[in-house]
This record gives structure tokens, sequence and C-alpha cells, in this order.
């Protein structure tokens, strides 16, 4: 994952390389009392190297995610911003700096992080997922249950977020047709050997939905809107492409305060009460909700909540009149 980002980051530029100032950081911070000893070496070497290249943005990269793992956050986020002082224009590593600052927030994760996350990741994602006891497409399978019957026949099925296809095992009973939308090339490679998928198209969400030509019985959003802050969009897309009554049932991570919230892990919470109204803004109706740990990470119970929420006939979300406040 850090070759990617720093694949992502280390484009050349003025100052990218060559000895210098530290912009700052306390290269001699000391780790944290009974850090794991292969931490506390990753983060030596990443200092030693930081002090030979401290304008290196791949080089401050390594050293900020060193940082992190041995529970620096401070200096970590001192070094994203430090690469963000040498090239402004890196949105992932914006995305990280308001992570683990919790100052800031961008409406979604960028294409560039999603893509440095998924595309490194695509080979052995489904294992990864399988070690944390991710839960995400089988609380997604009850939500539909609750609602349809787990006798429901088969659907015409869009999978936001497809990935490597774990939709499409859970869901293959009622696979009428499927295609998938992801945003990272690799996952869809995994996906598409499974041989299932009507079509896969690569983009972000909202876009491809709002230029489809093609209507769906159900739509399957599962760790998709933990990488989007303003959810709106996503929904108002996924109303456009729902037949009449049609299902959209979701995976969240829930936030018991804000109604958003930025997390270190770089992912999105959003409240019960927030999805419900954006819910209720852009045409749906709550149909289900159940809540349950989504993931166990870092020794964490990640908490989670499935939706299946009913396009409502007549619903439609209201045209944004030109020139009129947003």
């Amino acid at each position: 994952m850090q070759a990617r980002l720093q694949g992502a980051a280390g484009r050349r530029g003025p100052g990218r390389t060559g000895a210098g100032k530290t912009g700052g950081l306390a290269l001699r911070a000391k780790p944290p009392a009974g850090l794991a000893p292969e931490l506390a070496q990753a983060l030596a070497q990443a200092q030693a190297a930081l002090q030979a290249r401290p304008n290196d943005i791949p080089t401050l990269v390594a050293y900020a995610q060193a940082a992190d793992r041995a529970g620096l956050r401070a200096q970590a986020v001192a070094a994203y911003r430090r690469c963000l002082e040498i090239n402004p224009h890196l949105h992932a590593i914006r995305h990280l700096a308001h992570a683990l600052s919790g100052e800031g927030m961008l409406p979604r994760a960028p294409d560039d992080y999603l893509r440095w996350v998924f595309d490194e990741a695509a080979p052995v994602f489904e294992r990864e997922l399988r070690a944390l006891k991710y839960q995400g497409p089988e609380m997604a399978l009850a939500a539909f249950h609750a609602v349809a019957g787990s006798d429901a026949p088969p659907q015409r099925i869009i999978d936001q977020g497809c990935g490597t296809g774990l939709n499409a095992e859970v869901f293959a009973r009622h696979i009428g047709m499927i295609d998938g939308i992801d945003v990272a090339a690799r996952m869809l490679d995994q996906a598409r050997a499974r041989k299932v998928y009507d079509r896969l198209l690569l983009g972000e969400i909202a876009d491809v939905l709002n230029r489809s030509d093609r209507q769906y019985s159900l739509a399957l959003s599962t760790d998709v809107l933990i990488y989007i802050g303003e959810i709106e969009p996503c929904f108002t897309a996924t109303w456009r492409v729902l037949e009449p009554d049609g299902l959209f049932v979701v995976t969240v991570e829930m936030s018991a305060d804000e109604p958003v919230r930025l997390m270190p892990s770089g992912r999105y919470r959003q409240s019960d009460a927030h999805i419900r109204e954006v819910a209720a803004r852009t045409g749906f109706r709550v149909e289900h909700a159940a809540f349950a740990p989504l993931r166990i990470e870092r020794g964490q119970e990640e908490p989670g909540g499935a939706y299946a929420l009913r396009k409502v006939a007549g619903g439609a979300p209201a045209e944004p009149k030109e020139g009129a406040a947003s």
C-alpha cells in the first residue's frame, strides 16, 4: 500500500528531493514505551531515510506511515503537511492529513487515494477482509431478506464499489443480472474473473450512474459510503437508476454523535439520524435498519449499520434551479 501512495505522490517537482531542513519534524522523537520491536525498527529506518532526504515526498510518506503505526500521530500529520508544502496538489495525502489531525474534511476520499488503497490490495483483498472478520455483504443480505424475503426472485442488481465481487458471491441466488462499478481497475479485474457480471464499469459511482441508461431493482452499496462524506449525490444518482419501488441496500460505519465524522482510518462514519435525513431528502423510505460490528480492526470492533431503503414513488429529488442557492 505504501508503494502505491508513494508512486502517486512521488512525481518530481520543485523541492521534491535533496538535503535540507526537515520542516520542523522532530526526527528524534522517541517511540512509545512497549512499542513492538518491528515497529520501532521501521520508525528508526524511516527517520534515518528522512534525515538524508528531507524533501523527498515518498520518503516523507514512508516516515508518516511508520510514525502513525508507532503511535506518533502528530509526527505523521507533520510529515503529510510537509508533503503538501512541497506539492499542494496531492489530494490523497491531504485526505490522510485531515483524517489523522481531525482538522478539515474532503467531501469524499479522493480517487487517487482509493486507487492507491484498492489497486495494490486487489490480489489479497479478500484474504485481508477475512482476517478482519468483515461482515458487510452478509449484513446487506440480511437487510435485503428482512424486506424482500429470503425467497425473493432474481434481481437486476447494480453493485456499487463492487471491488473483487464479494456481493456477487453472497447474493448469488438473487442475481438475475448484475453490473458492477469501481474506481480501481485492478479490483474490477478480480471481479471479472468471477464471470458473473454483465458489465463492469470503471469510475466514480455517482458519475457512472448519472450516465447510465439501465434500470435496476436492487442497488448494493457495501463498504462504499465509508469513503464518502457527502453521501447525497450517491443517493440521488441511485434513485435515478432504480425501478419504481426498487431497493437500495447500504452498509455504513456508524457515528454515535456527529452526522459525519472522518476517522483516522481515512474512512467516514455516518449517524443513524443523518442516514435517515439524507434518505428522506433523496426519495427513499427506510424500511429496515440493523446494527452490528462491520469488522474488527486493530483489535477494536468497528460499529456498523445496514439499511434497506425503498425508492418512493413520485419522490424524485428536486432538480436545483439554475442560479438557486444550494
